[in-house]
């Protein structure tokens, strides 16, 4: 399979910036880069032409979930992943140890495997790294990831050093059942700097096409999460790419470039665009507000996102020159990353997310309130079933095993509903 990475400019630090140009069968991929999730073959509220509009090169997939439904097989038997989801470009897949982990009571991991109980119907499943790489390959994906051991972000010393150990021993079966998958190492260790330089030294001997950098974003405070990818990322080879999974927040992905980092996916762009989240330079806003019910003016000139650059109607009594002064308009401005001429992948696809989600609130479809990203999973830490601990009606929310590697879900299933039934219904938000 053909896989490659070149740096074009930037830092030669291990921990400073930098960009490049990844090279696989389908495509380049240039980077920094945000990959979009669509966890089920399908980015949510967003089509395949609206998706290459916001400039994004590659896209990331879930295994777990295409195993547990509608299969891996039936996807192979229709042409791959890339032909399932109309996306010709390069396709990254997750192997689904951050679901099968965030199981909790319903997985048990042994050195051979996890076995767990399906959250679609309670099936039981015995989830092996060398299932996880048929799965991926019958997908026909061009970067693959190994099945690892995930741990909440503050594990103790010792689980965490046994998750390393496990991770390290998965890796290798994972590259022997297939050597013809691109398949990145990935990094653990919790919030233990021994650990962490111990498992990047371990796998950049192993010498992998790429590394990921796992276990963050699950717990941890922002504190340790940066200081964590820093000690990573010290210790990589210059020439390989990075990837910091489950992070995708603007805030986060300029911390993350600044230490090293190429690549990035989180499904927080499209998950807070269909709910009316807008990013902008000074922070977010949220078209839902009752101060923008009647407000007819454009959010800003430059923005690629039609609903930014498109009044919902005519304003024959403002000019245009009047909506877009600053001077008459206290709103916050859509950032200048995500302009037409815009590289950054991260900010085209936020503004790509809000392209849906504008048009879904303009045109009434108030939908329904979703997940509130990272900070909300950072502090309320895990709870029984995977789900995060919060106040109120967060208490009820679906379990994170359906998530797509993702937040804490503050919608709550019906107060009749049985918890198998919240697990579904979040398995097919996710």
């Amino acid at each position: 399979m053909t896989f490659a990475f070149q740096r074009l400019g930037g830092s030669d630090d291990p921990v400073g910036p930098r960009t490049g140009r990844i090279t696989t069968g389908r495509g380049e991929i240039r980077t920094p880069a945000f990959m979009p999730v669509g966890t089920l073959a399908t980015v949510k509220a967003v089509s395949p032409d609206e998706v290459r509009s916001t400039g994004a090169d590659i896209l990331l997939v879930n295994a777990y979930h295409l195993y547990l439904r509608p299969g891996h097989a039936l996807v192979e038997r229709l042409g791959g992943v890339h032909r399932f989801m109309d996306w010709s470009g390069p396709i990254l897949s997750d192997s689904g140890g951050f679901q099968v982990f965030s199981l909790a009571g319903l997985r048990k991991v042994t050195e051979e495997g996890v076995r767990f109980r399906s959250h679609i119907d309670g099936s039981e499943h015995f989830y092996t790294p060398e299932l996880a790489m048929e799965v991926q390959a019958a997908l026909g994906v061009d970067i693959a990831m190994p099945l690892d051991h995930v741990l909440p972000g503050e594990s103790q010393f010792e689980a965490a050093k046994e998750a390393v150990e496990r991770t390290l021993r998965w890796f290798e079966r994972c590259r022997s059942a297939r050597p013809e998958l691109a398949t990145f190492a990935i990094v653990q260790g919790g919030i233990h700097q021994d650990l962490r330089v111990m498992h990047a030294r371990a796998a950049a001997a192993m010498d992998a096409p790429g590394y990921s950098i796992g276990g963050l974003s699950v717990g941890e405070s922002k504190d340790s999460m940066w200081a964590m990818t820093e000690v990573v990322t010290r210790e990589l080879p210059v020439e390989k790419p990075r990837y910091l999974m489950g992070v995708g927040s603007p805030e986060d992905l300029v911390n993350a470039v600044g230490r090293g980092v190429d690549m990035f996916d989180c499904v927080l762009a499209t998950r807070l665009a269909r709910n009316g989240t807008i990013f902008t330079d000074t922070g977010r806003a949220n078209i839902r507000n009752a101060r923008f019910r009647e407000d007819p003016r454009q959010w800003t000139r430059g923005a690629i996102a039609p609903c930014a650059r498109t009044s919902p109607w005519p304003t024959s009594t403002t000019s245009s020159a009047t909506l877009n002064s600053s001077a008459t308009d206290s709103r916050p401005s859509i950032t200048s990353g995500t302009s037409s001429g815009s590289r950054s992948g991260c900010a085209r696809q936020s503004m790509g997310g809000g392209t849906a989600s504008s048009r879904r609130t303009t045109s009434g479809d108030t939908g329904r309130s979703m997940r509130a990203y990272g900070g909300n999973r950072r502090r309320s830490g895990w709870s029984a079933g995977g789900r995060r601990a919060a106040p109120g009606r967060e208490r009820a929310a679906a379990g994170v095993a359906a998530s797509g590697k993702s937040c804490t879900v503050s919608t709550p299933p019906a107060r009749t509903a049985s918890r198998a039934a919240a697990e579904r219904k979040a398995a097919v938000d996710s």
